[in-house]
């Protein structure tokens, strides 16, 4: 055989080959010769025996017919490059093997060259329009170096385009992966890409979607649309929440972002989050809430009516203590016995005392708790009024803390209070003497609450002991302390007396 130079065009013979056959080697290109004759097989994997391209050497597949290149091209999907002859069994078996190719196949990665010994027969341009290849060449022109020439052109493109697959791929899995439905439009509002979640949320895959318009995939979005063209012109994302939908049966609930594709490239990227708890839970909460502030209405619209009710029996309470204090007033003035005057008086400061309580909580703005501190007063001056007390003569100190306490403590400690001013009144200063008295009233760290009463009066007998007194007021003390307050009630002789009572604030 004539020995090939660069220049040095390839001659096909007329003979035909037996059939299709593989010639194997450690080659990695895959590329496949179609042609009908098999010298070509024969020149061109001689022409092209020592090439090597991106390390990877070439493993030739060849095939006599366009039936058998059909066959090889869905078996071997792989192959980078065809060199396709148009003329073999039939006029157009070239041609059809494109067809093919590019349409039942759907490969639009491998590269595809044309060669014809009859140019004239296929016109180029016709070709070139109207079919998907890569490279339409007379086999008459293909030297050697042309050959080489258009291999490598034909590889190195399909190299960058499996690369660009692969990155595609590589791409599509991340977007796959995403949990929530991501979906591609182009300037059009029509869909171009199309992720597992959005064909799992809607039922549609994603051949039927692509090229759909946006709105007619997701009929919820009717009224976002202008959002979807405001994220294109103004390249900024917009934002939907709680776009309400049916899906299976019931209502699901989604928020939207539409992002604008980036370096100016027309189109945009819904992303779709389900949010259908979220939004359930929060109805739940904002009905729970309605609720519970219907109850409460309900709760305080009682507690008002409670309060008006008891507001009166206090009113009515001490209304009827008046008139009991009253009544004593009537029978005051028609006796002239000292000791009867005396024990009237007692019991009307005892009334009183009560009846003070029951004012203040009739007054009160909490009608549960009495401020103590005011209670005090008001009973002091009473005190003072109902003894005829001249200005001046008894002083009285007072250290109160602001203390409040409800009517089961108040009561009787307003009684203790009303004994231990009588008695330091009565008896601690006779004959118009000077004097002091001190009224202590806090809260200890205990939690418990101690008043102190004391005077610098002429002090109580020695030989009085509160465990067994007859004095009626000192046994009214002990037994609204101990038994009343669950307290304790302590005497201090010295100068004057001091009592100091202590028991815990229920």
């Amino acid at each position: 055989m004539e020995k090939l130079s660069k220049e040095t065009p390839l001659i096909f013979a007329t003979e035909k080959s037996d059939g299709a056959h593989i010639k194997k080697t450690a080659g990695e290109w895959k590329v496949m010769i179609a042609d009908d004759d098999p010298e070509v097989h024969q020149m061109t994997q001689l022409v092209l025996s020592d090439f090597s391209f991106s390390d990877k050497t070439i493993q030739f597949i060849s095939a006599c017919s366009g039936k058998e290149a059909k066959e090889l091209m869905r078996r071997h999907p792989d192959i980078a490059l065809i060199l396709l002859d148009v003329v073999m069994e039939e006029d157009d078996s070239g041609l059809e093997v494109v067809r093919y190719v590019r349409e039942e196949l759907e490969n639009h990665l491998v590269r595809i060259i044309l060669r014809t010994g009859q140019p004239g027969q296929v016109p180029e341009r016709k070709v070139i329009v109207d079919y998907d290849i890569n490279d339409y060449k007379s086999k008459t022109e293909l030297t050697s170096e042309k050959l080489f020439t258009a291999v490598l052109t034909s590889l190195r493109a399909y190299q960058g385009l499996t690369d660009l697959k692969k990155t595609e791929n590589y791409l599509d899995n991340i977007i796959n992966s995403m949990p929530s439905v991501l979906v591609g439009i182009n300037a059009d509002e029509r869909i171009t890409h199309w992720n597992f979640k959005a064909e799992k949320s809607t039922g549609i895959t994603a051949e039927k979607a692509k090229g759909e318009q946006l709105e007619k995939m997701f009929p919820q979005l009717t009224g976002q649309m202008e959002k979807v063209r405001q994220t294109m012109m103004s390249r900024r994302p917009q934002k939907t929440e709680n776009i309400k939908a049916q899906a299976g049966g019931e209502i699901r609930y989604s928020d939207i972002m539409f992002y604008p594709l980036a370096n100016d490239v027309e189109g945009a990227v819904l992303r779709m989050d389900d949010v259908t708890d979220r939004v359930r839970l929060e109805i739940r909460r904002k009905r729970a809430e309605s609720e519970l502030k219907q109850a409460n209405e309900q709760i305080r619209a009682a507690l008002r009516e409670k309060e008006v009710l008891l507001r009166e029996i206090h009113h009515r309470v001490k209304n009827n203590m008046q008139v009991i204090s009253g009544l004593l007033d009537l029978q005051s003035m028609h006796t002239t016995d000292e000791e009867t005057l005396k024990i009237l008086k007692e019991n009307k400061n005892r009334i009183r005392s009560m009846a003070i309580v029951h004012e203040k909580l009739y007054r009160s703005e909490d009608i549960s708790e009495i401020d103590f501190k005011t209670y005090i007063t008001d009973m002091i001056n009473t005190l003072f009024r109902s003894y005829q007390i001249s200005a001046g003569r008894i002083e009285l100190k007072r250290d109160i803390e602001d203390v409040s306490v409800g009517i089961d403590i108040a009561i009787p400690l307003g009684l203790i209070l009303n004994e231990l001013i009588s008695n330091a009144l009565k008896y601690a200063f006779p004959k118009e003497r000077e004097g002091k008295i001190r009224i202590s009233l806090r809260s200890t760290d205990k939690d418990e609450i101690e008043l102190i009463v004391s005077d610098n009066g002429i002090g109580i007998s020695e030989d009085l002991n509160l465990s067994n007194v007859s004095s009626l007021g000192l046994k009214l003390v002990r037994g609204f302390a101990e038994h009343q307050l669950g307290g304790k009630v302590k005497l201090i002789r010295g100068e004057g007396t001091e009592f100091i009572i202590r028991f815990k604030n229920a």
